[in-house]
């Protein structure tokens, strides 16, 4: 029988290195026993054949797709997966898809139960401290878009808590792995996986690890949280050319705001069951810092570069604006 590493994610733990690093690469995988799906580099469309109402996900949307035309792609997702993890020669098959941490409990022992057949399954499950994770996911959400504040603490610790805790109810503790991400830094994100199936690292293999979805900075967070609400994604009026700009806008590094102190004590409290429950001593508690959280000012570096921007951007105009006039006349 198939041995399955499922690796749930979640979302800003390095999925997108681990993912890219072993797609990009995996005839090495294969030859050191270990088969990474084909489907892509990220198998999120095992989310799409496992979530409620698939046809209203972004990304099936985003592909102009109807009810029935997702239905029948889903199909097709779960028949292309399971011809490849029985047909392998492989012992080790990893799935890797960082949405399918999001899938309620009755997905997820649905998902539990088709793998069944095809394997024993070990999942990964990578968590991150909380203002950590706050602080990575409002500067993803702000620079792709989708967000013109920072992410709430209610989605924050629905990833440190009640998603691991519907995978453990799930799959029982054995049979779940969960990693802190800031460990997995220390030994490398995707040796930390590799390891798992009882594989050399990286280097071992004449592999390297790729890094990919690199942070921004802390000024450049503020700035496109003003964009998405003046021009929001999708919407005219929304400069690409700025959005390159703001990509490489120096300053610090991005800091969540300090939790209040009603989220400190549902964090602790939180943290405290998992340890009462599962034995997972994860992180320690945190300490009520108060409103003043320490967070440095807009950088002097960075104002000089907008300011920079805007005067290079008029000059451009002005003289677009001149060349114009000469070839109009009076």
């Amino acid at each position: 029988m198939k041995r399955i590493i499922l690796h749930v994610g979640t979302h800003k733990t390095g999925s997108s290195t681990i993912q890219e690093t072993l797609f990009r690469q995996r005839h090495r995988l294969t030859e050191a026993g270990l088969h990474y799906l084909s489907i892509g580099a990220n198998h999120w469309d095992l989310y799409s054949a496992f979530m409620d109402e698939p046809w209203e996900w972004f990304e099936n949307r985003r592909r102009g797709l109807d009810r029935a035309q997702v239905d029948a792609r889903n199909r097709h997702t779960l028949d292309v997966v399971r011809a490849e993890i029985e047909n392998t020669p492989c012992p080790w098959v990893m799935i890797s898809a960082e949405h399918l941490s999001m899938l309620p409990s009755h997905a997820i022992e649905a998902l539990r139960d088709w793998l069944a057949p095809l394997g024993e399954v070990q999942v990964v499950y990578f968590v991150r401290q909380i203002e950590s994770w706050i602080a990575s996911d409002s500067q993803q959400c702000a620079k792709v878009g989708i967000r013109a504040r920072p992410t709430p603490y209610t989605v924050a610790i629905q990833r440190l808590f009640d998603f691991p805790v519907a995978w453990l109810e799930a799959f029982g503790k054995r049979r779940v792995s969960l990693v802190r991400f800031e460990d997995a830094l220390q030994t490398g994100l995707t040796d930390t996986l590799l390891a798992l199936a009882g594989l050399p690292g990286l280097a071992a293999l004449g592999m390297e690890e790729m890094r990919f979805n690199e942070s921004i900075s802390a000024e450049a967070v503020e700035c496109f949280y003003c964009l998405n609400r003046i021009a929001p994604v999708g919407k005219a009026g929304r400069n690409e050319h700025l959005v390159g700009l703001l990509m490489s806008m120096p300053g610090s590094k991005y800091r969540a705001a300090a939790l209040s102190q009603a989220e400190v004590e549902d964090h602790n409290r939180k943290m405290n069951r998992l340890r009462a429950r599962y034995h997972l001593d994860l992180y320690p508690a945190l300490h009520y810092r108060g409103e003043d959280d320490g967070r440095a000012p807009f950088s002097e570096d960075a104002l000089y570069y907008l300011v920079n921007t805007l005067n290079d951007t008029m000059n451009r105009l002005e003289a677009l604006e001149s060349q114009v006039s000469e070839r109009v006349g009076p």
